[in-house]
C-alpha cells in the first residue's frame, strides 16, 4: 500500500509564488533587452506615461477648437448679431462670434471683439461687419482670419499670439487689406464707395481691383471701387487722434506657459496622425491631410480657368471673393473660394488687351502652397 503524498503546504505555495514571479521578471527583462527598454520602464510607467500625452493632446485639441470662434469684448450704445439663418439678437459682452456671423452697431456706438490670441477689432458706430472665416492650422502655426467691412469703420491689432505666417484680410468692396502684425483702421463710405486704409503700427499691403498699393506705420491710402489705390500718404490727424483714443488696442505682452507650449508642440508634431484621424477642429475632417488640402485647391483653380477660358475677352477684375465676375453663382463660387487662404484668391491680374490672365491663391495645408493659374494651364507655385 502506497504512502499518500502530504498536501502541499504554504511553504510550498510561497516557493511557486516567488519562482513564477522570478519567471516573468526574467520574461521581461528579455524582452526589454531585445527592445533596448531601460529597466525602469515597466508596464506601469509605460501607463502613466500614455495617460499624460493622451491628456496634453486632449487638452491642446480643446485650445485648438477655441481658436475658430472670437467673443465680444464690450459693447457700448446699441448693437446685433446676425448669424446665418438666425433671427438678429442683441448683441453683449461674452457672446461667441463664429465665421459667417454679421455684427452691426448704431449710431454713436462701439463693440469690441477679442479672439483667443489676443488680437483686437473694435467697429465704430453705423458699422455693418461680417466675420467671414476664423481658421487656424495646427501643423504650420498659424492663423487665418477675414472680414468684410460693408459700410462704416473699424479698427484691428494683432495680437502677441498671433503668431508667425499669420494673416487677417479686411475685404471692403473697394480694397483688400493684408494685415500681419499691424494695427490699422480701415474705413468704407457705402454712398461714395471710397475706402481709407489707415496704418499706426508694422506695414499691411492694399490690393484695389487694379493694383496695389504697401502702407508703413505712419501712412495711409484710400481707392475708390473699381480703381487702384492712391500712393502712401502721410496719416491724417484725425486718424492718428483715433487711434490714440482707442486704448483696447494696446495689447499686453504675450503670456505662454511651459503647458501650452509643450501641448502646441506636441500636436503640431502628431499634426500628420491627428488630422487623418479627424481629431480636432483644426483636421477638418477623416483624412483631410495635407495633399488632400492641396488638391481641393487645385480643384478649385481649375474650376476659375475654365471659366475664365470660356470668355473671348477675359474680364479687367476679378472679385476675391464673390468671383461675380466668372458667372458661376453664389453657392458654387463660395465653395470654390473655400479652398484657399482666407477664403479668398490673393491676386487677379490681366493685361491691356485682355487677351492673358494670371490668378494666384494659397492652399489651406501646412505650406500655404501657392496656385498659380495662366491662359496656359493651371500648376503649383514656389512657397
Amino acid at each position: 500500500m502506497r504512502r499518500r503524498q502530504p498536501p502541499p503546504g504554504n511553504g510550498d505555495d510561497l516557493s511557486g509564488a516567488f519562482a513564477e514571479l522570478a519567471e516573468r521578471q526574467e520574461r521581461a527583462m528579455r524582452i526589454r533587452r531585445r527592445l533596448r527598454w531601460p529597466a525602469w520602464l515597466d508596464r506601469r510607467v509605460v501607463a502613466v506615461l500614455g495617460i499624460a500625452v493622451v491628456a496634453l493632446i486632449s487638452d491642446g485639441v480643446r485650445r485648438e477648437n477655441r481658436e475658430f470662434s472670437a467673443s465680444l469684448d464690450s459693447v457700448s450704445g446699441s448693437a446685433m448679431v446676425h448669424r446665418p439663418g438666425g433671427a438678429p439678437e442683441p448683441a453683449s459682452p461674452g457672446q461667441v462670434l463664429s465665421s459667417g456671423d454679421v455684427v452691426t452697431t448704431g449710431l454713436a456706438s462701439q463693440a469690441t471683439i477679442r479672439y483667443p490670441d489676443g488680437s483686437v477689432l473694435t467697429l465704430g458706430g453705423d458699422t455693418t461687419l461680417e466675420v467671414r472665416l476664423i481658421e487656424y492650422n495646427r501643423g504650420g502655426g498659424w492663423r487665418d482670419r477675414s472680414i468684410a467691412l460693408r459700410s462704416g469703420q473699424c479698427w484691428t491689432t494683432a495680437g502677441p499670439g498671433f503668431g508667425n505666417g499669420s494673416e487677417l484680410k479686411v475685404h471692403t468692396p473697394s480694397v483688400v487689406a493684408a494685415v500681419r502684425g499691424s494695427t490699422i483702421s480701415v474705413a468704407h463710405d457705402a454712398i461714395s464707395q471710397v475706402s481709407r486704409v489707415c496704418c499706426s503700427e508694422g506695414e499691411v499691403l492694399i490690393w484695389g481691383r487694379i493694383g496695389s498699393v504697401s502702407l508703413s506705420a505712419g501712412t495711409e491710402s484710400s481707392a475708390v471701387a473699381g480703381g487702384p489705390p492712391a500712393m502712401a500718404a502721410t496719416i491724417g490727424e484725425d486718424a492718428a487722434g483715433e487711434f490714440a483714443r482707442h486704448t483696447e488696442l494696446r495689447v499686453p505682452p504675450a503670456k505662454n506657459p511651459l503647458l501650452r507650449r509643450v501641448e502646441s508642440d506636441l500636436n503640431r508634431f502628431l499634426d500628420p496622425l491627428l488630422t487623418v484621424l479627424g481629431i480636432g477642429r483644426c483636421s477638418w475632417g477623416v483624412g483631410s491631410s495635407n495633399s488632400a488640402r492641396r488638391t481641393g485647391a487645385l480643384e478649385s483653380m481649375r474650376r476659375i480657368h475654365t471659366a475664365l477660358q470660356s470668355f473671348s475677352t477675359f474680364p479687367e477684375t476679378l472679385n476675391p471673393t464673390t468671383l461675380e465676375e466668372l458667372g458661376l453663382g453664389a453657392d458654387v463660387a463660395k465653395r470654390t473660394v473655400a479652398s484657399f487662404r482666407g477664403n479668398a484668391i490673393d491676386s487677379y491680374e490681366c493685361d491691356e488687351p485682355a487677351s492673358a490672365f494670371r490668378v494666384t491663391a494659397r492652399a489651406k495645408d501646412r505650406a500655404s502652397t501657392p496656385i498659380v493659374a495662366t491662359t496656359a494651364g493651371v500648376h503649383l507655385g514656389t512657397p
